[in-house]
């Protein structure tokens, strides 16, 4: 197994540091505006989101989740959001008021009175809004390659990331109104390799951190942590990181 070395960990943290910093550059392509479904990308007095590329793989099939679909809003955020990218060439954008559209994975934002959508993901290196921070990069789920935004939860030599999707899975009888359902899955990523998601086999999960797949198996017997609990999941990832930077 390739384990991270410390440089990796210190290229994401000091990009984390550089979100704080903003300049007036501008994405390379104009948005291209074409309507898109549904009205919940309608605010009042805004036109609905520009849909500026075409994503392959971009959320719209299936996939297995964890935890399995909960009712909720079409947005991670249902309010508009300060946001921050930082792109692959250094440039740094300030963005007033962005949200992450789960249904059509699209980052969007309000520019006058139009609702677009960021142009190019691939160009992204990180993206910060509010208090979340996302990548846009190669994943396995259901054994299939794809690409996607990618909330980062917890960085080091193992990196613990979530991704995010919705879909329309059932009609209310009385409304006839759609209701939305929200999943998340959960990836771990080592070295630049493409981030995989989580086994929820204790074996096969222990097996995955390689060397010190007895020390995780150990951990999680002794403080008695879940795979499926995203909050015992960060604590077994940053046990790992730990156990590297020791050794």
């Amino acid at each position: 197994m390739k384990i991270q070395t410390k440089s990796r960990k210190t290229k994401i943290m000091a990009a984390l540091f550089c979100l704080g910093v903003t300049t007036l550059s501008v994405f390379g392509q104009q948005p291209v505006k074409q309507p898109v479904q549904k009205n919940e990308d309608r605010p009042e007095g805004v036109k609905p989101a520009a849909p500026m590329f075409q994503m392959e793989n971009s959320g719209g099939q299936a996939v297995k989740t964890y935890p399995a679909g909960t009712p909720g809003d079409a947005f991670l955020q249902s309010d508009w959001q300060p946001g921050t990218a930082i792109l692959k060439d250094g440039n740094v954008i300030d963005i007033p008021s962005i949200r992450y559209n789960l249904l059509t994975q699209q980052m969007q934002f309000i520019k006058g009175k139009e609702v677009l959508a960021l142009a190019n993901p691939e160009e992204i290196k990180l993206l910060r809004i509010a208090d979340k921070v996302f990548v846009y990069d190669v994943f396995v789920c259901g054994g299939l390659q794809k690409k996607g935004y990618l909330e980062v939860i917890e960085t080091g030599s193992c990196s613990l990331l979530r991704r995010w999707t919705a879909s329309y899975k059932q009609v209310d009888a009385l409304t006839g109104d759609e209701i939305i359902y929200r999943n998340q899955i959960f990836l771990l990523q080592f070295d630049d390799g493409p981030a995989t998601e989580v086994n929820h086999n204790l074996r096969l999960f222990c097996d995955t951190f390689g060397r010190f797949s007895s020390e995780i198996k150990q951990q999680i017997r002794s403080k008695g942590l879940k795979i499926r609990n995203p909050e015992d999941l960060q604590k077994i990832v940053a046990y790992y990181n730990q156990l590297i930077e020791s050794k």
